[in-house]
């Protein structure tokens, strides 16, 4: 459980801000900061739309949690690949999106710069996937199982017993950048490639970073009768210690929701594997 607050203000000439606070008991400090940052949008044409955000925020890589409070809209609790971007993958940077918008359709272009996400993962690898709506806060500890490669005879006992999946370890810029359809009507789709470019060698003497990147590709059909179909497919790869640690990641669900009058009816499954 946790106590959130949000808030979001729309200056003038298309400028807004967005910020994000949370408590719970398993975190680090009393108050943490989820997300925030400052936005603006602004068309070029009556076609071509173009949105500049900068601060804290999370990857547009999630399909499910598109709710207030980065919450899922369908289904209780994500599924694992959002699970895992909830843990792990936050942008501290800026990004850039540019939508072309014509007849019945909408092609998007996206790309980001940031910094700050170099441990991104060590818990995938260290305690594997997992279903959990928690999101991470910025200044945050997520406490590892006592696996025995980092324990006082394993080959990985400088590692701290904690991660803080947010931090800069190796002054390198990471990036990330994707494609975007849809009919303006029932169907859309995604894209997106990501790459921490990480120093696997680096260590700042709790954690180590871990050279990260993968593939995310969605889609999302609402059918007649308001039956929503979503699905998503995540594949890539982690390093950790020049190769030592060299792990390949794979998930994907497909998720099928209903809304009546008083009730949602949800279904999805999940697969996930590390190798």
């Amino acid at each position: 459980a946790e106590v959130a607050l949000l808030s979001s203000y729309a200056f003038d000439a298309g400028f807004k801000g967005d910020l994000y606070l949370k408590h719970d008991s398993e975190q680090k400090n009393e108050v943490d900061v989820v997300e925030g940052f400052i936005s603006f949008r602004s068309n070029l044409n009556e076609n071509i739309r173009y949105k500049i955000r900068a601060g804290i925020f999370f990857p547009p890589f999630s399909l499910e949690n598109r709710s207030q409070g980065w919450l899922p809209t369908a289904s209780i609790t994500p599924s694992a690949i959002n699970g895992w971007i909830g843990d792990e993958l936050k942008t501290m940077g800026g990004e850039m999106s540019l939508s072309y918008e014509a007849e019945n359709s909408r092609l998007g272009i996206i790309g980001a710069l940031f910094a700050h996400n170099d441990p991104v993962g060590s818990l995938l690898v260290w305690r594997g996937w997992t279903f959990g709506d928690r999101k991470t806060g910025w200044n945050d500890q997520v406490v590892l199982p006592e696996i025995p490669s980092i324990q006082a005879t394993g080959s990985f006992k400088n590692q701290a017993h904690w991660v803080e999946p947010f931090t800069e370890i190796d002054d390198k810029i990471g990036f990330y950048s994707g494609l975007s359809w849809s009919n303006l009507d029932n169907i859309s789709t995604h894209l997106y490639y990501y790459d921490n470019r990480a120093d696997q060698l680096k260590f700042d003497g709790f954690q180590y970073a871990w050279a990260t990147h993968f593939i995310s590709a969605d889609l999302k059909i609402l059918f007649h009768g308001g039956i929503e179909l979503l699905t998503q497919y995540m594949s890539g790869n982690t390093q950790m210690g020049g190769k030592a640690v060299d792990v390949d990641f794979e998930s994907y669900y497909l998720l099928l929701n209903k809304e009546f009058e008083q009730i949602t009816v949800t279904m999805r499954y999940d697969y996930f594997s590390l190798k």
